[in-house]
């Protein structure tokens, strides 16, 4: 899959020494817009639930989650 633009030219990336502010989603429609919007990324709506039902901030958790990752393989190295 090709990124619409080349790496480290994303316009939506903050700059750099930047402080981004951020809220909780708390509307449970909009939870439900952003599953919609997702249904057709299967990972990314997976990583999404399990952040919703685990009701924790992502910080450093996603951060290991490679493209090659695969759901067996974080299956085993799991521990809660």
């Amino acid at each position: 899959m090709a990124m619409p633009f080349l790496k480290g030219e994303n316009p939506h990336r903050p700059a750099p020494g930047s402080v981004l502010k951020v809220e909780p989603i708390r509307d449970r429609m909009a939870i439900g817009r952003i599953k919609k919007m997702l249904r057709d990324h299967p990972r990314d709506l997976c990583l999404f639930v399990l952040g919703m039902n685990r009701g924790s901030s992502s910080n450093g958790t996603v951060n290991n989650v490679k493209p090659s990752s695969s759901m067996e393989k974080s299956a085993q190295t799991f521990s809660p």
